[in-house]
């Protein structure tokens, strides 16, 4: 690169020969380098070196920068670099306080590098609330300007005119776990958010169905089409939460037994399922339908895809049977309901769900107690397949040898 005395006359006269750039060293101020692009633009820059490294700093560009404001400007750039400091990043923090970060892009980051590591029924719900609820009503508002008033205001609203009482305490707390990622970031100094008491009332639910309403829905889901019957069919035989068993696989299932890996369990650790006559069963009919899928619920609009959003299906079932409460959760509760009234004893039932609380597990148990009840569970759901077979009017299956 040519050494060079910049002169105002220079600069202005100066061209390019319209095939490549060039550049011109200043002799006076050290650093400063003057360029002309081969389209004719010319700006100012600073060279330098910062750890070994050189490095090169955008000033300006001519005539909106004059060369005696160039000059000034690499002075006060040497004086930063004198001090050990790198001019570029003391640019790129400048930038961040000129511009203070909004709600909208701490969303993009938390979901990018937070909920991304999250299960996916978690990732579902959390990003759902996230770009429905929250972006929308907060997305441009600088987080420095978040305060509880207006934060409140929108969960009431969402209470008290809209009825989620539910989903107001869910976009609170998950709110709430983004300004704290926001905090550890550095991107926020405190979360507003955590100071609001939850606004909405929760209730919880205990729904069992009674041995008509039993009776009436598995009617119902046999006037579905055949997956998602079958889907619905097999909560109430075996009692297992909705996500996993959508995500149910072929080669989960090894003779009559179902084996969740750990990834796909709530409780994150392997469970196993036997599996009684009916299911076996309902298994069977299905693989004419998605054996060639990796998927046992496979989705009909979605091939290559596992079941998951089905509220037209529960909608449906509510229409048929006459239940206008009908949840697909309340399955699982009216299996555990049953068999305590069969004399399962508890610890029976809370292996068989997997429910940590219910069957009694602790830290220390949990890692001691190698014993997976698997005889025990059998026995349940033999017991269950029988009262069911009452329940619906069926005749009793064969036995599983």
């Amino acid at each position: 690169m040519p050494k060079k005395k910049l002169t105002y006359t220079f600069i202005k006269t100066a061209t390019s020969d319209g095939k490549s750039r060039v550049e011109y060293s200043d002799s006076q101020a050290k650093g400063l380098v003057f360029r002309i692009t081969k389209t004719g633009t010319k700006t100012f820059s600073f060279r330098y070196t910062f750890k070994g490294k050189d490095r090169r700093y955008t000033i300006g560009e001519y005539p909106a920068l004059t060369l005696g404001e160039a000059r000034q400007k690499v002075t006060d750039l040497r004086g930063i670099v004198d001090q050990g400091k790198d001019p570029q990043y003391e640019k790129l923090i400048d930038k961040k306080r000129a511009t203070p970060p909004i709600v909208e892009e701490l969303a993009a980051e938390f979901i990018k590098k937070h909920v991304s590591r999250l299960r996916p029924s978690t990732q579902n719900s959390y990003t759902h609330r996230i770009n429905s609820k929250i972006v929308p009503e907060f997305g441009k508002y600088r987080l420095e300007d978040l305060n509880r008033k207006i934060i409140s205001d929108y969960l009431e609203e969402m209470v008290f005119e809209d009825g989620q009482d539910v989903n107001a305490n869910r976009v609170r707390a998950i709110f709430s776990s983004m300004l704290s990622f926001g905090m550890d970031k550095g991107l926020v100094d405190h979360n507003v958010v955590k100071s609001i008491r939850p606004i909405g009332k929760e209730h919880s639910r205990d729904r069992v169905y009674t041995d008509e309403e039993v009776k009436a829905l598995w009617s119902a889901f046999g006037e579905l089409q055949h997956t998602v019957g079958s889907l619905f069919k097999f909560y109430l035989l075996t009692g297992q939460r909705k996500t996993e068993t959508q995500r149910m696989q072929w080669n989960h299932i090894e003779g009559d037994v179902w084996k969740l890996p750990s990834e796909n369990t709530k409780a994150d650790r392997a469970h196993y399922v036997p599996l009684n006559e009916m299911a076996l069963n309902i298994i069977e009919g299905l693989q004419p339908l998605t054996g060639e899928s990796p998927w046992v619920f496979e989705s009909f609009y979605h091939p290559g895809k596992p079941l998951t959003h089905v509220p037209g299906s529960v909608k449906t079932v509510q229409e048929i049977s006459g239940i206008d409460d009908f949840r697909l959760h309340d399955l699982r509760r009216t299996l555990a309901s049953n068999l305590a009234g069969l004399s399962i004893d508890r610890t029976t039932v809370g292996k068989l769900l997997n429910h940590k609380g219910l069957s009694g597990d602790s830290a220390i148990t949990g890692v001691y107690d190698r014993y997976d009840y698997m005889k025990e569970k059998r026995m349940a759901l033999q017991e269950w397949e029988h009262r069911l077979m009452e329940l619906i009017g069926g005749t009793e299956p064969d036995k599983v040898i």
